[in-house]
């Protein structure tokens, strides 16, 4: 799977752009050199920060969402506060990401909560080259659903 997203089109904001433009090539050298945990860490991290801006860009629409985390007077949660898989199910409720990215981005965010190392040694399980293999195509897939979105709007 190719990534055809540029995340400039993506990202309102170029600061920003730039950071996960840099976690993105730091998890394909951590890749490369076999630091497969490191590499889905910032696979992760970038899927959430490309996601937490689609969000506030379309703050309105995403707040409206049913599945929009409430707070305990049922009002929208700042967007600030959203988890990864919150950040998740809006997006996919909201037309933004496929079927097939909301649920492989679910057990990305598993992987990724390893950065815990008592998650490691529970789950038994130690990320290895096919596991970012896997966790690399759900970030391409899931940037270049949201590349298609903006340039549809």
């Amino acid at each position: 799977m190719s990534l055809r997203a540029d995340l400039a089109e993506i990202i309102a904001d170029t600061a920003l752009t730039d950071l996960l433009r840099k976690r993105l090539d730091e998890a394909r050298t951590c890749r490369e050199y076999g630091a497969h945990l490191s590499s889905v860490i910032m696979l992760g991290s970038v899927l959430e920060g490309v996601l937490h801006d689609v969000a506030i860009q379309h703050h309105a629409e995403a707040s409206r969402c049913q599945l929009a985390p409430k707070d305990r007077n049922g009002r929208p949660r700042p967007i600030q506060q959203w988890s990864l898989i919150q950040l998740v199910d809006v997006a996919h409720a909201c037309g933004w990401i496929e079927l097939d990215a909301r649920r492989f981005s679910h057990e990305l965010r598993e992987y990724r909560n390893m950065v815990h190392p008592a998650r490691e040694l529970a789950d038994m399980h130690h990320p290895d080259e096919d596991t970012v293999a896997i966790c690399w195509n759900v970030v391409v897939a899931a940037l270049n659903d949201l590349s298609r979105l903006h340039r549809e709007r």
